[in-house]
């Protein structure tokens, strides 16, 4: 049975191409493959399309790709998405569109393949397939390198960043590993003059941030963070929502989790993991620290796994953190507060908007209109990636770039406060 969006006036790309294959996360497909179910299409259109207008552009769209495109070659999605939308029967406009494509393609690598780098970091770059072309992976265990290799189809596939970087003429390198091991591969690229996407945290400690910010500015290339939270659909629409109303008041984060017994660790669990809220909770008040009182704590575990802060801002924001691995379970939420509006998020799912005694809910999904299916797509890692893109392309500094993270970094340190030995 085709699956078709039954909301078809707000047709997505996703959720088309979902429905004329039935797979619902691949980036390319035949022809012949929309050929063999026009029919289907056809009907459905006609049987719960009620805007007209659109069921002819869709018809015609689908007419121009299986009638005059080969049935072999193979399309990205954006591109039927583009035929869709403006209904082209000229395929010289496509053509046109697909020669500028090439030229600014950004010629990719990536090094790691681990857990978070396959989770999230892969799948999302390669939905850009426009935009960056995946040329090359280089990782160690060659089990995992020959697991991306297959599934993303890597050409160049290296286990020495190095020879990578020496190799091949790069415009982008994604470098997602552990905080232990990152300082190098990390400066290696910056030192090569390639923008660099890395995950949090950027590095062992605020010493290495540091060196990494410097051969960034160095060498005029950016270096991007993956503070994905600050992406998140509800994230935006809750700042949206209160900069309407004027100034922000609060600023609340909270993540918690379980993380007790042996919990030791290579830094810490604020270091590594809680800082995503401390950098949100910065982000959202839009202003620096001038106060901060914090407590950490340990509580049937080895090293700290509980803290508490209380910051003070100097736009007259307050904020309020709390990040406990000593609690029942995961949970990340956040609070942001205006004149008359507060907006409770529960990251990524849903957004409550108190205003002016007024209450609303809405999905993150519904935010940007997407496939409640798609969590990639509103939670904030696929955003931020097509923000690093748009960045480099456009000759912007990043959202989390590290000339902006690195104040987020201080504020961890002020946390955090000295370690016990």
């Amino acid at each position: 049975m085709l699956r078709i969006p039954q909301k078809i006036e707000r047709i997505k790309l996703f959720d088309l191409y979902a429905s004329v294959i039935q797979s619902s996360y691949r980036n390319h497909f035949r022809i012949a493959t929309l050929h063999a179910r026009l029919p289907e299409v056809s009907h459905f259109l006609k049987e719960n399309t009620s805007n007209f207008q659109l069921e002819q552009q869709t018809q015609q769209a689908l007419f121009v790709f299986t009638t005059e495109v080969p049935k072999s070659e193979k399309f990205s999605c954006n591109q039927f998405s583009l035929v869709l939308k403006y209904g082209y029967s000229d395929l010289q406009n496509l053509a046109n569109m697909r020669r500028k494509r090439e030229v600014t393609m950004f010629k990719a690598g990536f090094i790691g393949a681990g857990g978070r780098s396959q989770g999230a970091h892969y799948p999302s770059v390669n939905r850009l397939e426009d935009d960056v072309e995946m040329l090359a992976a280089c990782e160690l265990d060659e089990e995992k390198l020959t697991q991306v290799a297959q599934k993303y189809e890597f050409p160049h596939t290296f286990t020495d960043h190095r020879k990578m970087l020496d190799t091949l003429d790069l415009d982008v390198v994604y470098c997602v590993m552990n905080e232990k091991w990152i300082l190098q591969p990390a400066l290696d690229c910056l030192n090569a003059g390639k923008h660099l996407f890395i995950e949090k945290p950027p590095g062992a400690n605020s010493d290495e941030t540091q060196q990494l910010l410097e051969a960034a500015i160095a060498n005029d290339v950016y270096c991007m963070v993956g503070f994905q939270r600050r992406y998140a659909a509800v994230t935006r629409e809750a700042m949206r929502r209160v900069a309407e109303k004027g100034p922000v008041t609060l600023a609340v984060t909270t993540f918690n989790k379980q993380m007790i017994g042996q919990n030791r660790e290579f830094t810490t669990t604020l270091w590594n993991d809680v800082c995503h809220v401390v950098d949100l909770l910065r982000y959202m008040a839009g202003g620096e620290p001038v106060e901060v009182t914090a407590h950490r704590d340990t509580f049937a575990a080895e090293q700290r796994n509980f803290y508490t802060a209380f910051v003070r801002f100097d736009n007259n924001v307050t904020g309020v953190l709390f990040g406990s691995r000593a609690s029942g379970g995961r949970v990340l939420r956040s609070e942001l507060h205006g004149v008359g509006i507060g907006c409770y998020m529960k990251i990524p799912e849903e957004i409550e908007i108190y205003e002016d005694n007024n209450r609303s809910v809405m999905g993150g999904w519904e935010v940007d209109g997407v496939d409640q299916r798609d969590a990639a797509n509103y939670e904030g890692v696929l955003t931020m990636h097509r923000h690093f893109v748009d960045c480099v392309r456009n000759g912007q500094v990043p959202l989390t770039d590290l000339r902006d993270v690195i104040h987020s970094i201080h504020l961890v340190d002020q946390i955090e406060g000295p370690l016990p030995n």
